[in-house]
């Protein structure tokens, strides 16, 4: 008759030929010493949902790259436009610049004595002549009354009316 061998002692036998196993050592746990281990088997349904999350999450990269994509060419084609927009403002103030140095060098020349004069020689205007300094004359602040000069009509004289101006006043230029 042949012994069988209860597979615990087949597995001691393997690992310490020579020696007996201690009990000291490790205990099974209480599930493995109850049979085989038990493992889940899945139903077709648990794959499908399983296949559907993974497909999801590849279409979903996908998607995302594209939207960042096109996120990115906007930004660049708005980047593009307002650049050409700096630049045509940037020209634009070049030829202001431009426009304002030629109209101040225009001022100063236009401002300068030679320019007013040749203008005033052309707009028919001389240049006056000396300047002579007359003296102001004094005039009494008050008229003493004039004796009537003798007339020839037998003594009747008409009151003549006075040609003195008075003081501050000055007299009119002949031009």
């Amino acid at each position: 008759m042949t012994a069988v061998r209860s597979p615990r002692a087949r597995d001691a036998s393997v690992h310490a030929p020579g020696r007996a196993r201690t009990r000291s050592t490790a205990r099974p746990l209480p599930q493995e010493s109850a049979g085989p281990r038990l493992r889940l088997i899945r139903r077709d349904g648990d794959r499908r949902r399983r296949d559907i999350g993974w497909r999801a999450t590849v279409a979903l990269c996908v998607v995302g790259s594209f939207a960042a994509l096109v996120a990115s060419v906007a930004i660049q084609s708005q980047r593009i436009a307002l650049q050409e927009e700096a630049d045509r403002v940037s020209a634009r103030t070049a030829v202001a610049e431009d426009r304002n140095r030629e109209l101040r060098i225009a001022v100063v020349q236009a401002e300068s004595p030679e320019h007013v004069l040749e203008v005033a020689r052309d707009a028919g205007l001389v240049e006056p002549g000396p300047i002579a300094v007359v003296p102001a004359a004094t005039v009494p602040t008050s008229t003493p009354a004039l004796p009537a000069p003798p007339t020839d009509d037998g003594g009747a004289t008409t009151a003549a009316p006075s040609t003195i101006q008075p003081t501050g006043a000055t007299p009119a230029k002949a031009g």
